[in-house]
């Protein structure tokens, strides 16, 4: 059973997290988060999207340490970055987790991300063909 860590008007996407707080993905997206320098997204009970497949990818090939597991939302605190990924948006920054009517929390934007969404880019456009 899942649970919606929030929901409102004015955001770009919802966030679901398991029972124990666990962020999964996003309703139409998958999530990141950087903890300690290191890329963390669930890798069980998510639809694994191409642009998430692009970005683990990438982190291979430069060295950008990622942990397949998902972050949790009980840490929120500590997370230096988030982001959400699809093959519409392709990787993009959060900056604020809305947890309640009553409570959200600013995400910082964090170099890891910046690179990522650049280096996702530059992928799609030099695998694409022009029609």
């Amino acid at each position: 059973m899942l649970d919606l860590c929030f929901r409102r008007p004015n955001v770009n996407d919802l966030i679901l997290c398991d029972e124990e707080g666990h962020v999964l993905e996003g309703g139409q997206t998958n999530f990141f988060a950087i903890v300690n320098g290191k890329v963390y997204t669930a890798n069980e009970g998510i639809l694994h999207g191409t642009i998430r497949d692009t970005v683990i990818k990438i982190c291979e090939q430069d060295g950008i340490a990622y942990v397949l597991e998902p972050p949790s939302i009980n840490d929120i605190d500590t997370w230096e970055g988030a982001f959400l990924t699809s093959t519409s948006r392709l990787v993009l920054p959060i900056n604020e987790v809305v947890l309640s009517d009553s409570e959200s929390i600013k995400i910082p934007l964090s170099e890891i991300t910046n690179n990522l969404r650049k280096k996702v880019v530059a992928s799609l456009l030099e695998h694409s063909k022009s029609l």
